[in-house]
C-alpha cells in the first residue's frame, strides 16, 4: 500500500504529465509572461507559461551581496497551487547562508558559474549542470567561489518561501535599502515555517 507521501508525489507527476500532454496537443493556451508581470488576482486555475531566461518578476535582494532574483512561477505569477520556481544570480564571493526548509523539498540546478555547496554533512564543488536535491529539513548552503556570477534555479515542492523572498527584496527599479540585522531577524522569525537559518 502506498504511503500518503507517495500518493501525493504520484498525483503531482500525473498533473505535470497532463499539462505537458495538453500543451503538446495544443488544447491548452500557453502564454509568455513579460518581465515583471503578474497574473491578475482571481484567476481560477494555474496558467501555463513559457518564460525566456530573463522573464519573470525581477527583484533585487536587500541582503548582503544584493543578488538579482527572478520569481518565475508561484501563486502570484502563475496561480501555481504548489510549485515555486526562482532564478538567482549570486555575485562572486557571496552566497546563501546555511538554512533548511521545514515544509518543502527543494531542487537547485546550477545554470552558470562555480560554487561550493554544503548539503547535510557533505560538501562539494558545483558547476554548470550540477543538481542538488534537498529534502525538507535538510541543511544547505551555497557560495559563489568563482570570478563570475553563480546563477542557480530553485524549485520548491510547496508554496510559502516566495513570501520570504519578496519581503527581503524589492522590484528592480526601486531603491535597494539594505535590511538592518533587526529587520532581517524579524522577517526570518515571521517565516520560520518556510525557512530556518542556522544560528552563527
Amino acid at each position: 500500500m502506498r504511503s500518503p507521501g507517495n500518493r501525493a508525489v504520484a498525483l503531482r507527476l500525473l498533473m505535470i504529465a497532463a499539462v505537458v500532454g495538453s500543451c503538446a496537443s495544443g488544447s491548452t493556451s500557453v502564454r509568455s509572461l513579460p518581465p515583471g508581470a503578474r497574473v491578475a488576482a482571481g484567476s481560477e486555475k494555474p496558467i501555463p507559461l513559457i518564460l525566456a531566461a530573463d522573464e519573470g518578476e525581477r527583484r533585487l535582494r536587500r541582503t548582503p551581496g544584493g543578488a538579482r532574483l527572478l520569481v518565475k512561477v508561484d501563486p502570484q505569477t502563475a496561480q501555481s497551487p504548489e510549485f515555486v520556481m526562482t532564478m538567482e544570480t549570486i555575485p562572486p564571493g557571496e552566497g546563501i547562508p546555511a538554512h533548511e526548509h521545514p515544509s518543502a523539498d527543494e531542487i537547485i540546478f546550477v545554470h552558470r558559474g562555480t560554487g561550493a555547496a554544503q548539503l547535510g554533512r557533505r560538501s562539494a564543488t558545483v558547476s554548470e549542470g550540477a543538481t542538488l536535491y534537498i529534502p525538507r529539513s535538510t541543511r544547505v548552503a551555497i557560495r559563489n567561489t568563482g570570478s563570475q556570477p553563480l546563477v542557480i534555479l530553485a524549485i520548491f515542492s510547496q508554496t510559502g518561501f516566495e513570501n520570504y523572498l519578496r519581503e527581503t527584496s524589492v522590484p528592480v527599479g526601486q531603491p535597494v535599502v539594505p535590511l538592518t540585522a533587526t529587520e532581517l531577524n524579524a522577517i526570518r522569525a515571521h517565516h520560520e515555517h518556510d525557512i530556518v537559518f542556522e544560528k552563527p
